[in-house]
């Protein structure tokens, strides 16, 4: 059985000239998109900058439906690589151990 730890990505957010460096998950379930840009689900613990423009976004999940507020970054690297048309959505919890953002399953491709 592979292990979740062997999905365990650096992931660096960059906003207003403040980097948040994170640990992510890809998660297989994760494929939200929204106008042509994946959509990674960041812990708002983790947000250490004011968010001067948010949009909403539909989310649907097992749980039913709902609105997210996503924001759109300066820049994302994942695994030192840089990832284009991706939206930070907000979230209050990723809910994992040491996980502090979802990542969209088809990141990276």
């Amino acid at each position: 059985m592979k292990s979740i730890y062997n999905n365990y990505i650096s992931v660096k957010i960059v906003y207003k000239d403040i980097i948040l460096d994170l640990i992510g998950y890809k998660d297989s379930g994760n494929n939200l998109s929204y106008l042509g840009n994946k959509v990674i689900l960041l812990d708002k613990r983790k947000i250490i900058f004011n968010i001067e423009k948010y949009m909403l976004v539909p989310l649907s999940t097992v749980s039913g439906n709902d609105i997210i507020k996503c924001f759109k970054p300066d820049k994302v690297l994942v695994n030192n690589f840089l990832v284009k048309k991706v939206l930070v959505g907000i979230i209050d919890n990723t809910y994992m151990d040491g996980v502090d953002v979802i990542l969209n399953n088809r990141i990276g491709e």
